[in-house]
């Protein structure tokens, strides 16, 4: 561990209030962290350059909240309420755009905090990015709004009254069946899921293919509910489901992309084809076989253009919601229908 990584471990751990007051004895430290005499002291007197923590000669080390305060209004919250970072950095695409948002804020003077408390919110931060919205306790939002008026800035979630940054999922519901519909297709099925929730980006992606159906009177979309986000097993199902009783059913959009693997799985073994299109573009797409046609979002220009919003939201200038465009690669899971025959996916 250098003295940068124990730095970035430590301030993290006396913003997120983990570390008051005095801070842990060097042989503590060392025990802690694994990591040796000289790493130690050079974190801490990074710290104390920045006024971020004193030494009180022969007492230790302790954090001074006036200083902490001072430098901590050039952060940004990146608010998880009750998301797992665990699990939300596993995201290999939240995980990308992370990088590029802490990234783009750097060159602003900025700091990207990530936490789940909002202690101490008007005198540590700056502005504040929620993902997941829906799922924020009405309390949180209120208390947000009354601290950070006009600095909210939600990541893929909608809400009215509140500034936004999404991924156009809305255009990419509209380019699945658009595709599958010039191929030929006019009977699909849609495997949705979240669109239980209250609202979540899904619900856009539903909505996109559905308005392209209403541009399509000669459309017909069947929609099939997953209410688990990794659940194959109710994915298995509902392509049972189809072979069994929906033999007019010729091409798929499911709302994430290992719902078309395993949509492909059980076709493939009944020697039925069907047109495949998944969503999210992993980097495993192109590897598959067949590879999967798929919608792609920008993790990329998704970070970026959450930083250019919230420096606007800190500077005070006027900021809309936007939407980041997303766009269709095109593989070996789609086939024109009048050729299927000779377009058997192997």
């Amino acid at each position: 561990m250098t003295g940068k990584e124990l730095y970035n471990i430590l301030i993290e751990e006396i913003r997120s209030g983990r570390i008051t007051g005095m801070l842990p004895s060097i042989s503590q430290m060392k025990a802690r962290y694994k990591t040796s005499h000289n790493t130690i002291h050079l974190a801490l007197d990074r710290l104390k350059m920045q006024g971020i923590v004193y030494g009180k000669q022969g007492k230790g080390v302790f954090v001074n909240q006036e200083g902490l305060q001072k430098n901590s209004r050039g952060s940004v919250l990146f608010y998880l309420g009750a998301l797992d970072i665990n699990s939300f950095i596993r995201n290999r695409f939240y995980a990308r755009m992370l990088i590029v948002l802490k990234a783009e804020l750097q060159k602003a003077g900025l700091e990207l905090v990530l936490n789940s408390r909002l202690d101490d919110l008007p005198k540590r931060y700056s502005a504040v990015i929620v993902p997941d919205a829906n799922r924020l306790e009405q309390q949180d939002l209120s208390r947000l709004n009354l601290f950070l008026p006009g600095r909210i800035c939600l990541l893929n979630h909608k809400i009215d009254g509140y500034v936004s940054i999404s991924n156009d999922n809305f255009r990419g519901g509209w380019l699945a069946a658009e595709r599958l519909y010039e191929a030929g297709h006019r009977n699909l099925a849609m495997v949705t899921i979240y669109l239980d929730l209250p609202y979540s980006f899904f619900h856009d992606r539903r909505d996109g293919a559905l308005a392209f159906q209403r541009k399509h009177r000669d459309l017909c979309m069947t929609q099939f509910p997953v209410f688990s986000q990794e659940d194959r097993e109710s994915v298995s199902e509902i392509a049972q489901e189809i072979l069994a009783h929906h033999p007019e059913i010729t091409g798929v959009f499911t709302f994430k992309e290992i719902y078309a693997y395993e949509m492909y799985r059980v076709f493939h073994q009944a020697g039925r084809e069907i047109s495949l299109i998944g969503y999210g573009n992993p980097d495993y797409a192109e590897f598959m076989i067949p590879q999967l046609t798929t919608i792609a979002e920008d993790p990329d220009a998704l970070g970026q253009a959450v930083a250019r919003t919230v420096c606007c939201q800190i500077a005070g200038k006027a900021v809309k919601s936007a939407d980041v465009p997303v766009q269709l690669i095109e593989r070996q899971t789609v086939y024109p229908v009048k050729v299927r025959g000779r377009c058997r996916i192997r």
